[in-house]
């Protein structure tokens, strides 16, 4: 079976996770499994991995002072669009749901049973495919220069390679937000005047 080519980073203090079933499970079916201790790694490791398909499971406990609503919140400064999941042992004792929803959380999971975590994981995947990013990438991909020639020319006059656009939809910049909105009213247009066949 191929892997897929998602990231799937894991934030989450637990030593015991390094010899656990799940990262063997997970490293079946994903190319890069990263297991990080600290939210300050995790944190770091998006931050230098941008420009990839990331899936990040992140736990919600670490000590006093820093929890995952805190950590979520720093990956939000960095990405609007990675699909966070948060995963801890006790959801009936987080108050802040309504923060992790307006935070676009994926998904909220119990630490057991895995299948439940592995499912969202999954899901996580298909929203990344199915969103505009997913879809330029796979294009990109088919593309024989793989986007590193200058493809956009703004009205500004700066020059983007199709990477440089995803990269740009993967920071949610206020110009890969605007490329996506111009880039859906083109479809709908196209596609309402029936120019285009799916």
């Amino acid at each position: 079976m191929e892997k897929s080519n998602a990231n799937i980073i894991i934030i989450d203090d637990d030593e015991s996770l390094k010899d656990d079933d799940l990262l063997f499970e997970l490293d079946q079916s994903y190319n890069i499994v990263v297991l990080l201790s600290t939210p300050k790694a995790g944190v770091e490791y998006i931050k230098e991995n941008l420009s990839s398909k990331n899936i990040v499971v992140l736990d919600y406990r670490f000590d006093e002072t820093e929890t995952g609503r805190d950590v979520l919140l720093q990956i939000r400064e960095l990405s609007k669009t990675i699909p966070v999941i948060l995963w801890t042992a006790n959801i009936d004792k987080i108050n802040e749901i309504n923060d992790f929803i307006n935070n676009h959380t994926f998904a909220i999971v119990p630490k057991a049973p895995y299948s439940l975590l592995m499912d969202k994981i999954k899901e996580a995947e298909v929203f990344l495919d199915n969103s505009i990013e997913g879809a330029l990438e796979e294009w990109i991909q088919m593309q024989e220069n793989k986007g590193d020639d200058p493809y956009l020319l703004t009205i500004s006059g700066k020059n983007y390679t199709l990477n440089e656009l995803l990269n740009e939809i993967r920071l949610n910049t206020e110009f890969g937000q605007k490329f996506v909105k111009d880039l859906n009213m083109l479809t709908i247009d196209l596609l309402l005047r029936r120019r285009e066949k799916l």
